[in-house]
């Protein structure tokens, strides 16, 4: 599956609150941030729901984007549970109160895009937020340390096509879902071979980089047999 792994991108929100917050936000952060850890997903829905409203509470102002990785991880606690339609709420909701993260419509995009309840489905709303979180990968400037050991590097670079393909497919747009995967299959082989083996390297390896354009082809041929694609493949 397709499916960036949000949780390494959202783990690194909460510590990025952790470390720039007053204390009660920071406490919060890492109670949450443990519990996701450990996959305790109804706790941690538990505990961002209690956070907020004791947050809300105060009168000290903070800002949206300190409290957008709440509603993001939210949504994958959510997602694991297999909410989808609160999933996507609340990611979209991350979406707006940070506005220059690409990630949190990226992550709403591929829930109303792929997600295996037809009601929580939107793909037209799927495309626009695709659109948008690409738009927001553009000026991108993740800190060097949030890519080692992680795959984020290789998500930067696929995940924005990849998530507006599948998009154009929920939308019954699959004409326009395998000209996106084809264009972006056609620069990476335009990409000197050695860029592509740095990028592979730093990205989590060769073999993640392998796994990835292995999927993208797979989903390539299924949007040429004007199939959608979902998630749990």
């Amino acid at each position: 599956m397709f499916r960036v792994k949000c949780l390494t991108v959202l783990l690194l929100a909460l510590a990025t609150v952790s470390a720039r917050a007053d204390e009660k936000l920071e406490t919060a952060a890492k109670k949450v941030q443990s519990l996701v850890k450990d996959e305790k997903w109804a706790d941690a829905l538990k505990e961002i729901d209690r956070s907020l409203e004791e947050l809300a509470k105060e009168k000290k102002i903070r800002f949206d984007d300190e409290l957008a990785p709440f509603h993001s991880v939210r949504g994958e606690c959510h997602e694991k549970l297999k909410k989808f339609k609160e999933a996507a709420a609340d990611y979209a909701k991350a979406a707006e109160m940070d506005a220059k993260n690409p990630w949190y419509p990226l992550f709403a995009a591929r829930i109303l895009a792929t997600c295996p309840d037809e009601k929580a489905r939107d793909g037209k709303a799927a495309i626009k937020l695709a659109m948008q979180g690409q738009k927001r990968m553009e000026t991108y400037e993740p800190d060097p340390r949030e890519l080692l050991g992680t795959t984020l590097l290789l998500e930067t670079i696929f995940v924005p096509p990849i998530t507006l393909a599948a998009a154009y497919a929920e939308a019954g747009q699959f004409k326009d879902a395998a000209k996106t995967l084809k264009e972006f299959q056609d620069e990476l082989n335009q990409q000197n071979p050695f860029a592509l083996q740095g990028i592979a390297t730093l990205g989590g390896g060769e073999e993640e980089f392998k796994k990835r354009i292995k999927i993208m082809k797979e989903m390539l041929e299924q949007y040429r047999e004007s199939k959608p694609w979902r998630i749990g493949k």
